[in-house]
């Protein structure tokens, strides 16, 4: 039987961590933006209002309720397309694990980062029409979208029964939208896509630990942003099964992301090169490879 030389890979580490935090700094500039240009807009719709019977100040409600609608339709495509690169930024990580695996059986890096990407995206797919706890991403906005229109509704109503001016209910409805104010429209919006695309890095890196069959462990890491202890540090510690270390699962194993704004990350531990030549003479890597590059067992050293 022929000696595969395999390098150990490099440990992904905190890059992990980087490289998602790069996908939602992106996401997180174009939602502000949409709030920045709707709140402008809501406020300019209103303050043009400023002499008119509070009649018209209510047909404002309809007008600001149709803007929520094409708002939230705009923060699902934008968390859509960051859900997308969160899990291009998963795969990508996924291949430069396999890297030094894949040079020793002969298949091309690069050609199997393109798969693994391909993979991906049907896999971004999937998740967000399935969603966490079973609730789509399409149902979270429609949700969000009503609390916020309610909101809204309320702080006009509220205006008008204490006679305030249509420039001061204005001025308060642009500050509830706008994304510099806690709370409101903009928290909601920026909470959800953080969540969404937080456990769309997750879920997706997990499943391809899962399909990986030279990845029998992964751990998990503190993220280093908890001022306090909570259940985070649990789960980094915890030891689940005979002989594993502090933190470490088997991928079925691993937990759903316990929080919002949850930053802790995982990463799989690289099995021995014994090991690693052994599943792959045994044909134990057969049908994973072939799923995902046609005929690539071909090459198999034997």
């Amino acid at each position: 039987m022929a000696t595969i030389p395999v390098p150990q890979p490099a440990p992904l580490g905190r890059s992990i961590l980087l490289k998602y935090l790069r996908t939602q700094r992106l996401t997180d500039v174009e939602l502000r933006k949409l709030l920045r240009d709707t709140a402008r807009e809501s406020q300019r719709f209103i303050a043009s209002l400023s002499n008119a019977p509070s009649s018209q100040v209510r047909a404002a409600q309809v007008r600001l309720a149709e803007e929520q609608v094409r708002l939230w339709a705009q923060v699902e495509g934008t968390i859509r397309r960051g859900a997308g690169n969160a899990g291009q930024a998963a795969a990508e990580l996924m291949s430069q694990f396999d890297r030094p695996y894949l040079r020793s059986i002969g298949i091309d890096p690069a050609a199997w980062q393109r798969a693994q990407v391909a993979t991906a995206r049907r896999g971004v797919l999937s998740y967000l029409a399935r969603g966490v706890n079973g609730v789509p991403l399409s149902e979270r906005v429609y949700r969000n979208r009503v609390l916020a229109s309610g909101r809204i509704d309320a702080i006009i109503n509220s205006g008008l029964l204490l006679g305030k001016s249509a420039r001061e209910i204005a001025a308060e409805v642009g500050r509830f939208i706008r994304p510099d104010t806690p709370g409101g429209v903009s928290y909601a919006a920026m909470r959800l896509g953080r969540t969404e695309l937080n456990n769309a890095f997750h879920t997706l890196s997990r499943e391809k630990y899962e399909q990986t069959p030279w990845v029998d462990t992964v751990k998990w890491n503190l993220s280093g942003s908890h001022s306090k202890a909570d259940i985070c540090d649990d789960l980094a510690t915890r030891t689940t099964f005979r002989g594993g270390g502090p933190g470490e699962y088997k991928p079925d194993g691993v937990p759903n992301k316990p929080h919002p704004h949850c930053f802790c990350y995982i990463e799989p531990v690289p099995v021995s090169e014994d090991a690693f030549v052994q599943g792959f003479l045994s044909g134990q890597y057969d049908s994973y490879l072939d799923s995902l590059m046609p005929g690539s067992t071909g090459r198999r050293i034997a």
